[in-house]
């Protein structure tokens, strides 16, 4: 359902800006009413590149509900014109307010083989997000930033740059609070221009491929847009605790030491990584047999695992050429795995295409081939089955080369000098098809708008089906990922964990993504808060920043402010590069007590925070883990302007401190009633009265001491599941947490009522499997009672109630019944207005249903303790 159109060239044989290559003179124009909230548009020829679907699928809508009808839809009926221009124009408006969410009016519709040319109106008094990856300092788009869609590797210290990722997606929330988004389906590389008034895109290649989502809310824009391209991944529980790693790890006893030094430390520490050091000469796949002797390492691994820890190892893309004994190598030219030079060269297409990374000369596989896929996977189960390592992290893969993308490269004596493995030493023909020089230079690197081929394959290689790079390029870090994921999934039916630098539109789906390569300054601290959000905006919410900086020496107030921020992302890892100092937190005073304060808080919420992910995961629930402020309040001109604040798991308002010598915070509470949540001696608490927040947002000047948690703040109305324990300690582990006991904190909101949900499991199996065993409970409060009711469980056991804990209540009750039966075990605080209710006598199990209820007295009465 929908509309279709035929174009042609306004002026027979004429041309707009010849010089970027004839236009097309024919074009099939449609638009299809998807869903009641989603329409896509598409303009082609039928001779541009598509995205392929078997790599990025475009999800029909799953139920029956979903089938759009006018009365509906969201959107008016799509409206074609020529306008007084003779010009091709359509426009889409949101039904219910009239607001126009596209319009295509002042930008003419240009269509070239290699360049394609469209903008809509953007009102100024929208604010609009996305469009990445890019280090920025406001999470906001800015007008007059041109936003470029070309994988890169490079340092995430330098501003409005395209970085490892492209993301062709933004989020617009109008004036009255309502939001779209807007995702242009395109690997090729484009431009995208922000101005007061509009958004102007232009692509390098592929056809016109538009999906248009009405929302009305952020959290439903967000559910439409992974509904589409894929909803995220469920990350096995160990990988929501705490990792480090270091590049420069020198040997496996040092590995030893760190773990070692953790637990002096007292400190928590889940995961310990291996960068590139682990590896023979930096070839994948392998072991240094002086500092990493496969034997040794496993053992390690063995004495780790008893104690609830895990190990994880980069993998980068690139395979030596070289050695012709190298299996991955032989193997791969044995299958035609890897990229090859365009066949305009010398060679006619029949050379592997090489470049240059750690190792020195190597060849880039084209994991859009399923037969690459299939060689990828053979490596991954050899080489757990030498070491069990728990997941893979996957670096490199924009795909990164020393030397700029070549044809016809050869390897001449001592390449690459030792010490130098940075420099390029290979000699190349320099690419010159039309897919290496187009007509159209993006903003590559900003305004130096380098070639395509910096840093990177020669655009015009040719992989799967002859497809080239130049369309692919931007997909390759994707293609990894779906690879590395499938590889992991089959050696280990268990819920894969990989890591990838280099994404794309779906790539939540398979993986988790770090910023990439940040410092140790205070800017970066701060941009990284942006860089988590834009992720989670992109569908990819297991996200998180080198917590004290990768590049550059820390220093311990840095580390410390870092440490308690990035204990809040969702993905949290303490990483540095081999230049600079070490950095674990315990090796600065103040940096340990941040990261017992901090990681001891998240330990405590992982509960919470598994079950957020858990929702994103099935759909239930924003993809957001972490989102921006706005989405609670988005007609809230502070909210939509906020960059250094964010709302984790739906719940928790986190306010870093993001700049150095103060001792305090200026946080921002929207309106509502907010709970704050505090750390002590190893336990989460509420702490003091409600704030209750009435008619607009205010601003307060909260106390944040170095070596402290930032101030968090629970949102009225949420039902959060927290550990109830002792939540500190080395010993401390996210299965630890798993087996409880568990406390729920009800935080009612100004129209006394809250809900939340539990999700609970093994923490590793994946959720659609038919023999995992699962509990999912909903819960509702009001001023009167608690009611959990179990939506599944197939837990034969599953954690106890350690105590139910109801926030807001002005008045002290009278009595309290349990399923009915009278209840003593509980008493009022007065000050905190919280019903504390002690579950230890019941033993009763989160995967039970039951019903608190209390009868209010008529006064507020003196704390009641039993």
């Amino acid at each position: 359902m929908g509309v279709s159109a035929n174009l042609s060239l306004k002026e027979a044989g004429g041309s707009v800006a010849p010089q970027l290559g004839p236009d097309a003179n024919t074009l099939k124009f449609e638009a299809t009413y998807q869903t009641d909230s989603r329409m896509r548009i598409t303009v082609t020829n039928n001779e541009q590149f598509e995205v392929p679907h078997d790599v990025v699928p475009r999800n029909k809508p799953h139920a029956a509900a979903d089938v759009t009808t006018a009365n509906g839809r969201l959107y008016d009926q799509l409206q074609l014109s020529s306008g007084t221009d003779n010009n091709f124009h359509f426009q889409i408006k949101r039904k219910s307010t009239g607001t126009t969410v596209f319009s295509t009016a002042n930008f003419p519709l240009v269509f070239k083989e290699q360049f394609i040319s469209i903008g809509t109106s953007l009102r100024s008094n929208h604010a609009t997000y996305g469009l990445g990856e890019s280090t920025r300092n406001a999470l906001r788009l800015q007008p007059g930033a041109v936003h470029t869609m070309w994988n890169r590797d490079h340092t995430c210290m330098d501003v409005d740059v395209n970085l490892y990722g492209s993301h062709p997606f933004y989020l617009s929330v109008e004036e009255d609070g309502n939001a779209h988004g807007v995702l242009f389906m395109t690997s090729n590389a484009a431009d995208f221009r922000v101005e007061d008034e509009s958004l102007h895109a232009i692509l390098t290649g592929g056809m016109l491929e538009i999906y248009v989502m009405l929302g009305p809310s952020p959290e439903d824009v967000m559910r439409q847009y992974v509904e589409l391209v894929g909803l995220p991944s469920m990350p096995p529980r160990w990988s929501l605790g705490s990792h480090q790693s270091k590049y420069g790890y020198p040997n496996v006893g040092h590995l030893r030491e760190v773990v070692e030094n953790y637990t002096k430390a007292n400190l928590p520490l889940e995961v310990i990584w291996s960068d590139i050091d682990y590896m023979q000469t930096w070839k994948d796949f392998t072991w240094d047999s002086k500092n990493y002797p496969q034997e040794e390492v496993r053992d390690f691994v063995q004495q780790i695992s008893k104690k609830g820890k895990h190990y994880v190892t980069i993998v980068d893309p690139g395979i030596l050429s070289t050695d012709s004994t190298y299996a991955p190598f032989v193997d791969g030219m044995q299958d035609d795995v890897f990229w090859h030079d365009a066949p305009e060269t010398k060679g006619g297409g029949a050379d592997v295409a090489i470049g240059q990374v750690w190792p020195g000369p190597t060849a880039f596989p084209d994991f859009l081939k399923p037969n690459a896929r299939e060689w990828w996977a053979r490596l991954v189960k050899s080489f757990l089955d030498e070491v069990p390592v728990s997941g893979l992290w996957i670096d490199m893969n924009e795909p990164s080369n020393f030397c700029n993308g070549g044809t016809k490269c050869t390897v001449p004596p001592n390449c690459p000098i030792p010490g130098q493995q940075t420099t390029c030493c290979l000699q190349c023909d320099a690419p010159s098809t039309k897919y290496d020089l187009p007509p159209y230079r993006i903003h590559n690197n900003g305004g130096f708008r380098d070639d395509l081929a910096v840093h990177s394959l020669a655009p015009g290689s040719v992989g799967h089906n002859g497809t080239r790079h130049y369309d692919a390029h931007n997909m390759y870090g994707l293609a990894e990922s779906i690879a590395t994921h499938d590889a992991l999934l089959a050696a280990t039916n268990t819920r894969p964990f990989v890591l990838t630098r280099s994404t794309f539109v779906s790539s939540g789906r398979y993986s988790a993504h770090w910023s990439g390569d940040n410092a140790a300054t205070w800017d970066s601290l701060r941009q990284s808060i942006a860089q988590v959000l834009n992720s989670n905006l992109f569908g990819i919410p297991m996200v998180g920043a080198d917590i004290c900086g990768f590049l550059l020496n820390t220093n311990e107030e840095l580390c410390a402010r870092w440490t308690a921020l990035g204990a809040f992302y969702p993905f949290t890892r303490n990483h540095a590069s081999f230049e600079t100092i070490d950095q674990e937190p315990y090796r600065f005073p103040l940096a340990r007590d941040a990261a017992e304060a901090s990681l001891s808080l998240r330990y405590a919420l992982m509960p919470t925070l598994e079950t957020a992910f858990y929702l994103a995961h099935v759909g239930k629930a924003s993809p957001a883990v972490a989102a921006p402020l706005f989405f609670i309040c988005p007609t809230d001109a502070a909210c939509l302007n906020s960059s250094t604040q964010f709302v984790l798991a739906g719940v928790l308002l986190v306010s870093p401190v993001v700049k150095a010598g103060v001792d305090f915070v200026n946080t921002y509470l929207p309106k509502g009633i907010w709970y704050s949540l505090e750390y002590s001696n190893g336990i989460a608490s509420i702490v003091g009265a409600p704030i209750r927040v009435s008619d607009v947002g205010a601003y307060y000047k909260l106390s944040a001491p170095v070596g402290a948690a930032p101030p968090l703040h629970i949102r009225g109305g949420s039902v959060m599941s927290m550990y109830d324990g002792d939540a500190r300690g080395a010993d401390l582990t996210t299965s630890l947490v798993a087996a409880g006991p568990y406390g729920l904190y009800v935080a009612l909101d100004d129209m006394q009522s809250a809900f939340g949900h539990l999700f609970f499991d093994d923490g590793l199996s994946m959720i659609s499997s038919s023999s995992v065993k699962t509990t999912f409970v909903a819960f509702q409060a009001n001023a009167t009672c608690v009611i959990a009711s179990p939506e599944s469980s197939s837990e034969s056991h599953t954690p106890i109630w350690r105590s139910i804990q109801i926030f807001g209540l002005t008045n002290a009750p009278a009595s309290l019944t349990f399923n009915g039966i009278p209840l003593s075990s509980w008493r009022y605080d007065t000050e905190r207005q919280a019903l504390i209710v002690s579950m230890v006598s019941l033993s009763v199990e989160i995967s039970q249903g039951w019903t608190l209820r209390w009868e209010h007295t008529t006064t507020s009465s003196s704390p009641m303790t039993v």
